[in-house]
């Protein structure tokens, strides 16, 4: 008996716990895509498997929808891999564990889940969840497998990598897709329906470095316990960049005591605002009080700082002692607390006619090589020009000190359409089924509706979905209460769109 067994949607749940066993996350999702081309051949659906891995699987219109116009149901099949530092799992080979909790069990300082306060929640054990964007799969998947649902003629899209720069998306052939409607179950609020989102694109900038042997004191500290989130529903809660202030720390230690780094890492993806942070720096012994003492009066007037976003920051110093180790020139040392400390980073822009985010990135990924320092940012807008001007701003600092930077997984954003048909009947139906208006607006995340509405003329997009909480971090958890009301009108609207 599965764990999900007995809660409803029970088809959709079945499907989600059934492929949670297979190891997904951004860049690992051949098993997962071979899975999507299986599930269809077994049903003897029509279906193609592109070279990357996405998956397209077409089924014929139920009786009386011979006529209707074809619907596209669009999802990613891979997501946001993290877990938390004491669990023993390798992302690459292993499945996650799955839970219920009650939301009474877990925090909500910001009290986001609203009725669904007293529900039950899936999640994971000290790991991501992937409701984001499983909970599009699953119900893909449940629809395509029913005999008894009413619809259209589908075409089911099962995109790979969205959560690394729509690597799928961009390079999907979409010339064999008919329908003119498209939904993307991948927004995780109930209630609010978006219609436009932030084009975005993948920066990364290498620092060249240089190493040298040396045999002084060492320390390596940690920062960890941030609240993180995504780095675009959640850049505009402030909350603590755990590689900036890593920087800061850094730099308050080599104006005081002219230590050079070792290593400095930290980060787990672009879209991620990093959680934790690492680093190991080199000083003289005669110097290791005074460092230690830095070390902790900047990360307490941090955590002061972001006392309300960021209550569980914690950090661990290590002492190790004298060690033969390479550590980084002073002239690398610099140019890497520099960069850590000065490169652009969070809301850059407003916009003031909307009251909402603009412009902004995130750095979320630091690592540490033989021969460079790698930072990547994910830098989103509504505006093209404004999003490319971020991108110079990086270069510009990058190449001060001799280094590069890449640009990759760049999409353009997607604004919405006057008058469109799919968000009247599903307004509709929101309000018909629970009572109540939805909000309709846009987002400064990406979606993969812009990429589609470029890709075929005239594509009307819409983006829904149950309440997922905290995706990308190990607090990731979907509302089981909503999830059925979320396929309650996926199923209507299906029947609708005759």
């Amino acid at each position: 008996m599965g764990l999900l067994e007995g809660y409803e949607p029970k088809e959709v749940w079945s499907f989600f716990e059934e492929f949670s066993q297979i190891p997904h996350g951004s860049g690992n999702t051949k098993e997962i895509s071979d899975y999507m081309a299986k599930f269809a051949k077994d049903r003897g659906l029509k279906y193609r498997q592109d070279e990357v891995g996405n998956v397209v699987i077409f089924k014929d219109a139920t009786d009386g929808y011979e006529n209707s116009d074809p619907v596209i149901l669009q999802g990613h099949i891979d997501m946001v891999a993290v877990k938390d530092d004491d669990v023993d799992k390798d992302l690459e080979k292993d499945h996650i564990d799955l839970e219920i909790v009650h939301a009474d069990d877990t925090s909500d300082p910001e009290g986001l889940r609203g009725e669904f306060e007293h529900d039950e929640w899936v999640t994971a054990k000290g790991t991501t969840l992937g409701g984001d964007d499983g909970m599009a799969v699953a119900y893909m998947l449940a629809i395509l497998d029913s005999d008894e649902i009413k619809h259209p003629p589908l075409e089911c899209v099962f995109t790979i990598d969205e959560e690394v720069g729509m690597i799928g998306a961009t390079k999907l052939d979409a010339s064999d897709l008919k329908g003119k409607i498209l939904l993307n179950a991948d927004s995780q609020h109930e209630g609010k329906f978006v219609v436009g989102c932030a084009g975005g694109v993948i920066v990364e900038a290498s620092l060249p470095i240089n190493k040298e042997p040396i045999t002084p004191y060492v320390i390596e500290f940690r920062i960890d316990g941030l609240t993180g989130g995504h780095s675009g529903t959640a850049i505009d809660q402030y909350r603590m960049n755990g590689l900036v202030a890593m920087g800061r720390i850094l730099l308050k230690c080599f104006q005081s005591v002219g230590m050079r780094i070792i290593t400095v890492d930290g980060g787990v993806a672009d879209n991620a605002i990093p959680t934790e942070a690492e680093a190991a720096v080199v000083v003289l012994e005669e110097n290791k009080e005074k460092t230690v003492k830095i070390i902790k009066e900047t990360f307490e007037e941090i955590k002061t700082e972001f006392k309300n976003t960021d209550p569980d920051a914690n950090l661990t110093i290590n002492e190790v002692g004298e060690q033969d180790v390479r550590a980084l020139g002073d002239g690398s040392t610099l140019a890497t607390i520099i960069a850590l400390s000065n490169m652009p980073n969070g809301i850059q822009r407003v916009d003031s006619e909307i009251n909402s985010v603009e412009t902004s990135l995130n750095l979320g990924v630091v690592r540490t090589e033989d021969d460079k320092v790698t930072l990547k940012f994910l830098v989103r807008s509504t505006k093209e020009t404004a999003k490319w001007n971020v991108v110079e701003q990086i270069r510009a600092l990058t190449e001060i000190f001799g280094g590069e930077i890449q640009t990759y997984g760049g999409y353009k954003g997607w604004e919405p359409i006057e008058n469109s048909k799919i968000t009247k009947v599903m307004s509709d139906n929101f309000k018909s089924l629970f009572g109540k208006e939805v909000k309709v607006g846009t987002v400064h995340a990406g979606l993969e509706c812009g990429i589609f509405c470029d890709k075929i003329e005239g594509l009307d997009a819409i983006s829904f979905g149950p309440q997922v909480d905290d995706i990308h971090t190990t607090e990731e958890k979907a509302s089981i209460l909503s999830a059925k009301r979320c396929w309650d009108l996926i199923l209507k609207t299906l029947e609708d769109l005759k």
